[in-house]
């Protein structure tokens, strides 16, 4: 069985923005999500999601009131929030609905992962004066 960091960069983050969606990978570029955030002032995001604590499995119903409590939470903390899922190649575990935060800083990410008890997040950061992206995975707890 893979690692679960092998596991989490062999996912496929597809977020809906409001004319697309968009499909981050860690390692690969995404130039039309750096359009969006440049658009919007951002220079960094990060998909999050509340789904199965700590990797273990949990129910449908307790995924969705957990998630619903990280909307409220990253809308509290007034950032631009776009629904979207994270997809793994692994067909043992099923998608799991997540949420790209606009401009949130790496710290604040990662606090909202331990806050939901996540693993890891999936990070995109773009220097917005020389293009240089990267979208990887970090270890939350």
């Amino acid at each position: 069985m893979q690692s679960l960091v092998e596991a989490y960069n062999n996912t496929s983050y597809r977020v809906e923005l409001p004319n697309e969606v968009v499909t981050l990978r860690p390692g690969n570029h995404c130039p039309a999500l750096n359009s969006f955030l440049a658009t919007g002032g951002w220079n960094s995001a990060a998909v999050i999601t509340a789904f199965n604590p700590r990797s273990t499995v949990t129910s449908h119903e307790e995924n969705v009131a957990a998630n619903a409590s990280l909307l409220a939470a990253a809308q509290d903390r007034g950032y631009e929030v776009h629904f979207g899922a994270g997809v793994g190649d692994d067909p043992k575990w099923g998608p799991e609905e997540s949420f790209l935060l606009c401009g949130i800083a790496l710290p604040e990410a990662l606090a909202l992962a331990v806050q939901f008890e996540q693993n890891a997040i999936a990070f995109h950061a773009v220097n917005l004066k020389t293009g240089i992206e990267l979208t990887e995975i970090l270890a939350a707890g």
